[in-house]
């Protein structure tokens, strides 16, 4: 089954008495596009979710999980993984949240399976840097004016303020481990 992210925004967002309307002026979205989301009828990519949890003053994984935990490890098997997105969507990519148990985490992994249908040219900006590792197929990568075709066994390492997006190339998926770190996350205090 799909995990909802909208009901966890949601929660969140009323859980810190936010209206609707304060949180797509905290996020730069729009009003109509959280409402949708929080209603299940539009699944955010990873980047817009990040975005999200930074208007709210949470980490990217608790829109992921709701329940605490004192864990200071997690084994987590691919039925426990949290589907964020199953069919895929507008986007051209569907994702899996892989250690969503883990509470205050400083990485956010990722696994994301790039759809051979064609995508939005929707460049992504979020805080932080991200890394990619092509486990199956191709992709095309585009950051700022440079692009980029990686494969089975490559690497991609960048600063994600710089807007960004990935594609499938050819006729099969492709599917990449994405881990995402903000700045923010490591900042002394």
């Amino acid at each position: 089954m799909d995990y909802q992210v909208g009901l966890a925004i949601k929660a969140l967002r009323k859980e810190r008495s936010l209206t609707i309307q304060s949180l797509a002026n905290r996020s730069g979205l729009s009003k109509g596009y959280l409402s949708r989301v929080e209603r299940g009828l539009k699944i955010p990519p990873v980047s817009t979710c990040s975005r999200i949890a930074q208007a709210l003053g949470v980490q990217l994984s608790d829109l992921f999980t709701m329940e605490e935990s004192s864990q200071d490890i997690v084994h987590v098997k691919p039925e426990q993984r949290k589907i964020i997105s199953r069919e895929g969507n507008s986007i051209g990519y569907y994702y899996e949240a892989m250690a969503h148990p883990f509470v205050h985490k400083l990485m956010e992994p990722f696994l994301l399976t790039f759809t051979p249908q064609p995508s939005s040219t929707h460049m992504f900006t979020h805080d932080g840097e991200e890394m990619i590792y092509v486990l199956q197929g191709r992709i095309r990568f585009l950051h700022g004016d440079q692009h980029f075709i990686a494969e089975e066994g490559d690497t991609l390492y960048f600063d994600a303020t710089i807007p960004h997006r990935g594609e499938c190339v050819g006729e099969k998926e492709a599917k990449v481990l994405i881990v995402m770190g903000s700045r923010n996350q490591f900042a002394l205090s």
